[in-house]
């Protein structure tokens, strides 16, 4: 049985800061806005069932410096949070997606974008080490 996978490009970037440079009506305008983007790049290629487990990879690309590694992180919760609500995963727990992996790649001026890809996995697949390291 084939796994499913999932590539998108999306012609904008998220916001890098989710927590403490917005109001909370900008928040909702951008979670609303990226909810919208994520529904219409995805429409037609949504699996049947939110996948139990899967492996996300999401490489924002801009011009100029890279974002330092927590805000490149962070910005990943714009992209993640419409992904359980159009029913692509079935959450956003270490337990279901393990560590999300955030990379970041210059590009030209005006040709930012951000590649999205998923891919169904299995549960022992998951890198969630952090969090183990945690309960030991």
């Amino acid at each position: 049985m084939d796994k499913y996978a999932l590539i998108i490009t999306i012609h904008d970037v998220t916001p890098c800061n989710t927590a403490s440079d917005f109001s909370w009506k900008q928040k909702r305008g951008h979670r609303q806005r990226w909810e919208k983007i994520i529904f219409g790049y995805t429409l037609g290629q949504r699996p049947t069932n939110p996948l139990p487990f899967a492996k996300i990879t999401v490489t924002r690309h801009t011009p100029g410096t890279a974002p330092d590694y927590d805000n490149l992180v962070s910005s990943n919760k714009w992209i993640i949070d419409p992904m359980i609500k159009c029913g692509i995963i079935l959450d956003d727990k270490p337990s279901v997606i393990g560590r999300v992996d955030a990379h970041w790649r210059r590009c030209r001026s005006g040709k930012k974008h951000t590649t999205i890809y998923v891919r169904e996995c299995e549960s022992w697949e998951l890198d969630t080490s952090p969090w183990e390291w945690e309960l030991a």
